[in-house]
């Protein structure tokens, strides 16, 4: 069997640079690209491939990185994944997806110990259950890194999309196109993500100069674990329209938009789902449900942008976060921190904030009282 000896011996360098070649530490003594090249073509004449146990008996880690995730069906970890998938590929290291299920933080971290993991990427976790893994991890100083919707901490490594840039994003659109009178729509407003894009939303109205109308901020609506009770609930809105009210949390307030006593009409003309694009479509079913026309009456920008976003009807306004880029980065941080510990600990920058980008589709429009059509006919 070729061994790392004969690699040395055909390249004419020594053993301690095919080490440092073959396990992508070429940074440590200062190797050439030309140095490197000819070690990987003495490897790939030989037939040369790593042992990775035997590497893992030495080091004590193996060239592995686990992702621990709620489930792997979704979208947002799909996307983060590739991007982790991509980087990690880069580096030679290979992928231990973990699926948390029932697991406490203590059974992630044994895990993490058990399988010799050089690192962690965290995605979709609850904070306190991260707080746990982290706790496991620390004595034995394995590098973590959490990638969206996390509450920061002393010793995080977070990367996140920019939510507060799109949210302002998607009011200045709306404030653009002349709309006034804007609503949001949440899940829950106690997540971490929950509670920052609602913020975002009432600082870019704000900003732009926009009245808050807390009425029309509807908060913790119902949702369970995954989004079939929201659809399920939403097809019973269409033949029962007043179970729409309930769900949203009041009953005046997503009726037919029409003029109240004063400038301040009883409806917003449009509204920003903070939760996501399903919640968005979802809303859109049901207003069609009531008579509503999206965005002849209403309206409606979603979150995420998530591939079925374009296919709605109407295809839906979004913001757009860039999950495969999350991913790329939260493991290029993973990788610095493993690589070289002593360099990584000087970056003092605990988040990283990936930027998000508003896409427009049909879903926005004018709101009627401002658009040239219905101003003539007044």
């Amino acid at each position: 069997m070729t061994t790392i000896i004969d690699v040395a011996k055909k390249a004419g360098v020594s053993q301690g640079t095919v080490s440092c070649v073959l396990n992508t530490r070429t940074s440590a003594i200062a190797i050439s690209e030309k140095t490197r090249q000819r070690v990987l073509q003495a490897a790939a004449d030989l037939g040369y491939y790593r042992d990775e146990i035997a590497s893992a008996m030495i080091t004590g880690q193996l060239s592995m990185i686990g992702v621990a995730v709620p489930e792997v069906h979704s979208e947002v970890v799909g996307g983060i994944l590739e991007g982790i998938l991509d980087v990690a590929e880069e580096f030679n290291y290979f992928i231990k997806v973990i699926r948390i299920g029932k697991r406490s933080g203590d059974e992630i971290a044994h895990l993490c110990l058990q399988y010799r993991l050089a690192g962690i990427v965290c995605s979709q976790l609850p904070d306190a259950l991260v707080e746990d893994i982290h706790r496991g991890l620390q004595p034995d100083h394995v590098p973590m890194v959490v990638v969206d919707n996390s509450a920061p901490a002393p010793w995080k490594i977070r990367v996140l999309s920019n939510d507060e840039g799109g949210i302002h994003q998607a009011v200045e659109h709306l404030k653009t196109l002349g709309h006034r009178h804007i609503g949001c729509c949440t899940y829950t407003s106690r997540t971490a993500w929950g509670g920052r894009r609602l913020q975002a939303f009432v600082s870019a109205m704000e900003a732009l100069d926009l009245d808050v109308k807390p009425k029309w901020i509807f908060q913790d609506l119902k949702i369970e674990n995954n989004f079939s009770p929201v659809m399920d609930h939403f097809k019973d809105a269409v033949s029962r329209p007043a179970s729409l009210g309930s769900y949203a949390g009041t009953s005046p307030a997503l009726t037919r938009p029409r003029r109240a006593s004063g400038s301040c009409p009883a409806s917003p003309s449009a509204l920003i789902c903070c939760d996501g694009d399903y919640l968005a479509m979802a809303l859109i079913r049901a207003l069609r449900g009531i008579g509503l026309k999206v965005p002849e009456d209403i309206s409606i920008i979603g979150f995420a942008d998530y591939f079925v976003s374009s296919l709605a009807d109407p295809p839906l306004t979004t913001v757009r976060q860039h999950f495969w880029k999350m991913g790329s980065a939260a493991m290029r941080r993973l990788m610095a921190w493993i690589l070289d510990p002593a360099k990584a600990s000087k970056n003092t920058t605990l988040t990283e904030v990936i930027p998000t980008t508003l896409v427009v589709r049909s879903s926005t429009a004018a709101p009627r009282e401002s658009s040239p059509h219905n101003k003539r006919k007044e």
